[in-house]
């Protein structure tokens, strides 16, 4: 019997249809989509044409969408991704992403701080540092919370919004004692005691998921104009501070690449029963997608400054909070 289950993340309506027990067991026990909340609602609540990803056991490995009615097939034995969370989950994101760009939303690989409510993009790759820097500009330089690692962009007539984040927050053993003062004494000992307990495991750089509430931080109400674009890489063994702001030239492929074009190149993320992964098929969004993402992204770049950070986690701070100061005494006196 084929069990269809709704699930809601980011106000977004995503379906798994499944006969696999095993998968609607490990479905329902999903709290996040690469960090982002999740919420299992239960046998299909709703009568909309959600974006559906239906887990067919059986091989070879295939991977198909249906662009009409958003259906994401997917054939394969169970058996090989069972023990690869990530594998199931990233297919969970695209089927998210898909369903943003319907609704006239991008999410993009950033963190999102703001002032005066004003948001202000981190963008950076995996430890670039964009949890580490947005506490610290929360915690001593009067900053307000957004999102941590994603957040959700869209166009409000000529201004981009960010319209959704997640609270999520997941340090890194590497740089945790640079902000490791940022938090309350018993907090800071929670982190550093689930490093410890992922020892010799696939997350042992990684703590725990904590919220902003529980570092004590603001947060922002959104959705929250979007003012400027921060490229960033920050630590303390950076050994040449190069904070500057960069023409729209130069930002439009940094931004392209953070960016979730939804579906593209799924068919990376199956794997055969070796263990490799393998792409039976490439999928692409429809047109109108990727225009409208590449619409977005050239209003960013061309109608707000966009800096390159690379510092010292305190120098790239001290600078944002200048900059940031700077423009909202330009937009408040305008």
């Amino acid at each position: 019997m084929v069990t269809s289950i709704d699930l809601l993340c980011w106000e977004q309506v995503l379906r798994a249809c499944t006969s696999e027990v095993r998968v609607i067991k490990f479905i329902t026990s999903l709290k996040h989509i690469s960090g982002i909340p999740l919420e299992v609602l239960g046998n299909s609540q709703f009568d909309n044409k959600a974006s559906t990803l239906c887990v067919i056991p059986g091989s070879p490995a295939s991977l198909t969408f249906e662009a009409e009615s958003r259906l994401l097939t997917l054939r394969i034995d169970w058996e090989l991704i069972e023990e690869r969370a990530a594998t199931f989950t990233n297919l969970m994101g695209q089927l998210l992403s898909l369903a943003c760009a319907d609704n006239g939303e991008f999410p993009i690989h950033a963190a999102a701080v703001s002032k005066g409510r004003t948001a202000y993009l981190l963008i950076g790759g995996p430890g670039a540092g964009k949890t580490n820097l947005s506490l610290l500009l929360c915690k001593d330089f009067d900053f307000k919370w957004l999102s941590n690692d994603w957040c959700s962009l869209t166009i409000n007539g000529s201004e981009i919004e960010v319209v959704h984040g997640h609270d999520l927050i997941n340090f890194r053993r590497e740089g945790f004692d640079q902000i490791a003062h940022c938090v309350a004494p018993e907090v800071a000992s929670l982190i550093r005691k689930q490093f410890l307990l992922n020892n010799n495991t696939i997350f042992e750089s990684k703590s725990a998921f904590l919220t902003s509430g529980d570092l004590g931080l603001t947060r922002e109400r959104l959705p929250c104009a979007l003012g400027g674009i921060f490229f960033i890489e920050v630590g303390r063994m950076a050994t040449s501070h190069y904070c500057q702001r960069i023409p729209p030239i130069c930002a439009i492929d940094l931004i392209l690449q953070e960016l979730f074009w939804p579906l593209r190149g799924l068919g990376s993320f199956v794997i055969d029963k070796f263990g490799k992964v393998v792409c039976p098929s490439l999928v692409l969004t429809p047109k109108m997608g990727w225009e409208s993402l590449c619409r977005l992204a050239n209003l960013a770049v061309l109608h707000y400054p966009c800096y390159i950070v690379k510092a010292p986690l305190r120098v790239a701070a001290d600078f944002i909070s200048v900059v940031t100061d700077e423009h909202n005494l330009t937009k408040n006196t305008s």
